[in-house]
């Protein structure tokens, strides 16, 4: 009879210790405890399973686990500063709120140990914000990919975590231009000549509200008919910071005539840093300084409107970025004569984004049958 390879403890068990596929900290290899309480052989069995696990693991290039678990809050605030620190300021901001407020609910945990389950209440407790939802999970996949790759948690592993998540429906507010009524206003509306300014940048040429408050003079160039967009504004908290445009692009827009003949006008008179300045001490505008500007220009565009007896300012949903959509759609009606790649250029924006304007426009007018008719006549 073949002798045992394990004897049995003073307690009843046999035991035996074997490499787990993970390193200590100082560089050995990690040996986990197994016991069985039934056999040598069944020991055995399970002893040759776990090499066959670790030896899968190699061949199919999976390094090893670290030993050493981390917190995953505490790898979320590393992830944070190692891969969004030198982001742009909005963009550091989200992920910052996502951590501090979501991920944090796991504080105290390892992160190999977190579980589907664990993902999906905290998605199912944020549930009636679902943009929040989609970044919440957006940053939750990236934090564990890079764990992955840290050999903190398996690869294997990863798509039990954080796949299959059921996030609730997001549908994004649906974009307008602005109203007849609106633009009319514009014309009537009694603006202090820093408020005509903003209006007629963001207006005439579509800027963002970034792009415009960091406009100087010298982007102005009446010889070439055109202003070039090459930084832009970030608020940390409340104060301004200079920064390079969304998605990198710097650009040229042409000048309409009307926005021309204002800032020829204003920069005989106006020898300032910027073409939009805090009214105190001047300089590039506070959060708080913006907000205050906005208001008086929404408030007065709501004044000198035509509106319905119902309609309450409070409702009044009016934004900077309207101006923008309005200044897209207004272009859009006029291809072919200006061309969709002509338009995404002077707006520093992408085909698929105008492309998408473009369409929303032809599918409100468009008259499908009478088309088609029209098309195959005889």
């Amino acid at each position: 009879m073949a002798k045992a390879k394990y004897t049995r403890r003073a307690d009843g068990r046999f035991y035996t210790t074997v490499w787990d596929g993970t390193y200590n900290p100082n560089g050995t290899k990690h040996r986990s405890q197994v016991y069985s309480k039934v056999s040598s052989a069944d020991l055995e069995r399970k002893v040759n399973k776990i090499k066959a696990d670790v030896e899968r693991r190699l061949k199919e290039g999976e390094k090893p686990l670290l030993e050493r678990d981390i917190d995953v809050y505490e790898y979320a605030q590393q992830w944070f500063r190692t891969y969004k620190g030198k982001r742009q300021e909005n963009t550091k901001e989200m992920y910052e709120n996502i951590i501090k407020n979501y991920i944090s609910k796991l504080a105290g945990m390892q992160i190999r140990r977190v579980s589907h389950s664990q993902i999906q209440q905290i998605i199912t407790d944020a549930e009636e914000y679902p943009r929040t939802c989609q970044q919440i999970m957006m940053t939750v996949k990236q934090i564990f990919h890079a764990a992955a790759r840290d050999h903190y948690i398996r690869k294997d592993d990863l798509e039990d975590v954080i796949e299959g998540i059921e996030l609730p429906a997001y549908r994004p507010e649906e974009k307008r231009a602005l109203m007849k009524a609106e633009k009319k206003a514009i014309k009537k509306a009694d603006f202090t000549d820093r408020e005509r300014t903003y209006v007629y940048l963001v207006y005439g040429c579509g800027f963002r509200r970034e792009e415009t408050l960091a406009l100087t003079p010298f982007d102005v160039d009446f010889s070439r008919n055109r202003i070039s967009i090459t930084k832009a504004v970030a608020f940390k908290v409340n104060q301004p910071i200079l920064k390079e445009t969304k998605n990198y692009i710097t650009r040229t827009t042409p000048m309409p005539l009307f926005v021309r003949a204002w800032l020829q006008k204003q920069l005989k008179v106006n020898h300032q840093d910027y073409l939009i300045e805090k009214l105190r001490g001047g300089g590039l505008m506070t959060k708080s300084a913006y907000d205050r500007m906005w208001e008086q220009i929404k408030r007065k565009i709501f004044d000198a409107m035509e509106k319905e007896p119902f309609m309450r300012y409070e409702d009044y949903d009016l934004t900077s970025h309207i101006f923008r959509h309005n200044y897209c759609s207004s272009l859009c009606y006029r291809v072919p004569e200006i061309s969709i790649k002509r338009i995404a250029r002077w707006m520093g924006d992408t085909e698929k984004m105008v492309l998408e304007v473009y369409n929303h426009i032809i599918e409100e007018n468009e008259d499908a049958e009478g088309a088609l008719e029209r098309a195959i006549a005889l």
